[in-house]
């Protein structure tokens, strides 16, 4: 029963709120429905000119979208005409009026969509309040991530509104906070121009979108409000000249961007990114801190500027050599314009004729050093003139370019002075010029002075001319006595007697001398070559040729030297130290007589007793030794020759043990030092009239007593070759044979050798036994410098080898083997 009675009262209560709220629900409806078909009244009636208001929106977005959606065919053919007219300079100023009219006609469209859509943002706004939402919808507005459609509001709409606004897709002044189908219009617009899915809701992929085409980095197909700051700082900088930058980013302002990469060292790509703007950033600061210092900041350097850093830039220009103004006055005109059109074109810069930072620090760096090719203005021509006045050139008039003659120049002084070749006059370079031009005193016409003299007397060696008193004015002659030697030896024929002029002068006066070489120094070389035998020039002349070079090379060979023709200082040395040793005809002395001795030895002549002069006779004997040697026949003994000579005679020191007081050994009526004096001396005639090549020297020559220490250091001071003593033995009647010692505290190689030689040559040649080779400290052998050798014949108390050493014939035949022992071991030649 309570069960029905509860629906019985439900049901009542129901039925008593639809009679009671029901007039409510009715009013909420028509409210609904009256706001729409107001918004539908606004949309479509007010009166015949005003009313129209979404047609005119229609229309307005429609001709956004007629450029929208073709950016290319708009505002960048502008851009095109515009890039054409970066590169044509020499159309500039025609070009320049034509892109400002296509550029007006070109962004006509967004001038009339500006302003229908100012007209517009009143209906908008009316619209915009009109959406207003219903109550009931506002009821149910729930707490979640705001939304981006029809019907939406609040200050995330205002914000899309402005961002759509920067993009350049709506033009609302001050947008309200409501989304209404306009909005949905223009949400449409910009995301079929970036072909997202037209749905008219800004979902996260639009909202995306816009944040990164209002953000950098800016690139090909970007547009709004930061793509038209983009190119308002790049025609501030002077890489373009728009006059009324359109929002869009198409191919030319891409072109742009890279013009500005370029000069800033950057990625090239045409996109502006987070470097490229903060390389802008810089390069604005830097443009309006680079005027002089008196200048402020906000100075510019374009057509109607002025001020005292025009005057300086105009000054600079002046310099460079593109304007001649004599008091350049302080205003940046079409004319100021023009001229730095011209630099910048010859600079291959963006013909703009604006003097930005980068034309402006282009001046600066032409007018400042290092200067090299492709440069010009006045300090090229201070540096052209004084090259000429150093004599490296001969312009009679420097031009303000700098080519690839003026680095020739430039390279010519750079390598007189040691200086890095490189035909760039920087800081080294032109120091040098300096210190040159202050230091140095002139050498040209009119010039006067001892310097003059000096280089009178040098010009008169070197054979240019013949002046016997050189008198000390520099004139038009020795001008030319200098152009004629500038000529000979390829230097810059100025008349000017320059370092590198000078330099060349003293190269050729000083060793060596080479082929092209001439002068007295020439000829002295000749006639020393003459005398030392290696040419027959009666008179030679100043000029060192390929025949003089030869002759040298001659020299240079027999003396172990370099050969290369080159009279250096090696060459001219030997030549003079073999003309201080040199015998030749009309010589005399007795350095002649040993000359002819020592020929004689070598079986060149038979002078029994030579006389002391040096005349043909003595000078075809030396061209028959220097033939069989393979020397130079020149028949004049020189150094070579004689060391030839002396290399091939061997002064062997013969020694006869004892004499005088002290007879050596005694047996059986014979003395020791008569048998062996007997033999060497024997000996030494046979090596004397036998062979070839052989001196000889004796300790004593009769029956005189020589101490032992004597007779080693009388070979010594001989300078002998070979050391021989001569002995014979006893021993109580009991010894008997041959034996040879030599010294037993280290001797030579070469003493051992001649010990084998002689030893083993003898012992088979006489009729004893041979006792051996030994060694000894014996006084003799201890003393002398040369390897020496001390031989024991026989002994003299032994009855059979008494009676052999008694018999002069038996003597004989002892030195003709000791003599021939010794010729076998040095190689002599028989006679």
């Amino acid at each position: 029963m309570k069960k029905r009675n509860s629906m019985i009262l439900t049901i009542m209560l129901l039925a008593f709120s639809l009679f009671y709220f029901s007039p409510q629900i009715t009013e909420a409806n028509t409210e609904d429905l009256e706001a729409e078909l107001q918004e539908e009244e606004q949309s479509t009636s007010v009166d015949n000119s005003d009313r129209e208001v979404s047609s005119e929106i229609e229309n307005d977005e429609a001709t956004e979208n007629s450029s929208f959606d073709h950016p290319s065919d708009t505002n960048e053919t502008t851009e095109v005409d515009e890039e054409h007219i970066n590169e044509d300079s020499n159309a500039q100023e025609n070009e320049t009026a034509i892109e400002d009219s296509e550029e007006e006609n070109s962004e006509a469209g967004d001038t009339r969509t500006e302003s229908q859509q100012a007209d517009s943002d009143i209906a908008v706004e009316t619209n915009e309040d009109s959406e207003a939402e219903p109550k009931s919808r506002i009821m149910m507005q729930t707490l979640s991530e705001p939304s981006y459609s029809d019907g939406d509001s609040g200050n995330h709409i205002v914000e899309l509104k402005e961002d759509l606004v920067r993009l350049g897709f709506a033009s609302w002044s001050d947008p309200s906070p409501y989304y209404g189908s306009v909005t949905a219009g223009v949400v449409k617009d910009f995301q079929d121009y970036y072909d997202l899915p037209v749905t008219g809701v800004a979902d996260s992929a639009t909202r995306n979108k816009m944040k990164r085409v209002l953000n950098p980095p800016y690139m090909y197909g970007d547009r709004g409000e930061p793509v038209v700051s983009l190119k308002e700082d790049l025609v501030e900088l002077g890489y373009a000249n728009w006059s009324n930058p359109s929002i869009y980013y198409g191919s030319v302002t891409a072109g742009v961007v890279e013009d500005f990469q370029k000069e800033h060292k950057l990625a090239v790509d045409g996109i502006a990114g987070a470097k490229t703007l903060a390389a802008l950033e810089d390069a604005l600061q830097n443009d309006n801190n680079t005027s002089v210092a008196s200048v402020s900041q906000t100075s510019r350097y374009s057509d109607g500027d002025s001020g005292d850093h025009i005057v300086k830039l105009k000054e600079d220009l002046v310099r460079l050599g593109f304007a001649s103004w004599s008091d350049p006055s302080p205003y940046y005109g079409n004319i100021t314009g023009g001229v730095v059109e011209e630099f910048q074109d010859y600079y291959d810069l963006p013909v703009t004729g604006v003097a930005d930072s980068t034309t402006r620090n282009k001046m600066s760096q032409v007018l400042n050093p290092p200067y090299m090719d492709g440069d010009r203005g006045e300090p090229v021509v201070s540096l052209k003139e004084d090259l000429v006045e150093l004599g490296y050139a001969n312009w009679s008039n420097p031009s303000i370019y700098y080519g690839s003659v003026t680095a020739g120049v430039v390279e010519d002084f750079q390598r007189s002075y040691g200086l890095a070749v490189d035909g760039i006059a920087g800081s080294n370079t032109l120091t040098k010029i300096e210190e040159v031009l202050e230091q140095d005193p002139l050498y040209q016409n009119g010039d006067s002075g001892d310097h003059i003299v000096e280089l009178k007397e040098d010009l008169v060696q070197l054979g240019f001319a013949n002046w016997s008193n050189p008198s000390p004015y520099y004139g038009s002659i020795t001008a030319g006595v200098v152009e004629d030697f500038q000529s000979y030896y390829d230097l810059p024929i100025t008349g000017i007697a320059d370092v590198a002029t000078r330099n060349k002068i003293s190269e050729v006066l000083n060793p060596p001398y080479r082929d092209g070489d001439r002068g007295e120094p020439v000829v002295e070389l000749k006639e020393d070559l003459v005398e030392l035998g290696y040419a027959n020039w009666s008179s030679p002349s100043q000029y060192y040729g390929n025949v003089t070079a030869s002759v040298v090379e001659d020299f240079q060979s027999d003396y172990d030297l370099t050969v290369d023709g080159i009279a250096g200082s090696a060459t001219l040395s030997n030549i003079e130290e073999a003309l201080d040793n040199l015998y030749s005809i009309g010589d005399s002395g007795e350095h002649i007589v040993e000359l002819k001795k020592d020929l004689t030895t070598l079986g060149f002549a038979n002078w029994s007793d030579p006389t002391p002069y040096y005349g043909n006779i003595t000078a075809s004997v030396v061209k028959d030794f220097q033939r069989a040697y393979g020397l130079t026949i020149t028949g004049t003994a020189d150094d070579i020759t004689l060391q030839t000579i002396e290399d091939n005679i061997v002064k062997v020191f013969l020694d006869p043990g004892h004499g005088g007081t002290d007879p050596g050994a005694q047996a059986y009526g014979l003395d020791e030092k008569d048998i062996v004096l007997d033999i060497a001396l024997e000996a030494g005639q046979i090596l004397r009239d036998e062979y070839t090549g052989a001196e000889i020297h004796f300790s004593r020559t009769d029956d005189v007593f020589v101490e032992l220490e004597e007779r080693a250091r009388m070979a010594n001071n001989w300078d002998a070759d070979y050391f021989v003593s001569f002995h014979v033995n006893a021993w109580m009647g009991l010894g008997s044979g041959f034996e040879s010692y030599i010294y037993d505290g280290g001797a030579s190689n070469e003493t051992t050798n001649r010990q084998n030689d002689i030893h083993e040559y003898i012992v088979d040649r006489i009729p004893v036994g041979d006792r051996g080779k030994k060694q000894a400290n014996f006084s003799v052998l201890r003393n002398t410098d040369m390897p020496a050798i001390l031989l024991e014949y026989m002994f003299i108390d032994n009855t059979f080898e008494n009676d052999y050493l008694s018999k002069s014939y038996n003597r004989t035949n002892l030195a003709q083997i000791t003599a021939d022992a010794i010729a076998q071991s040095y190689g002599l030649s028989r006679r």
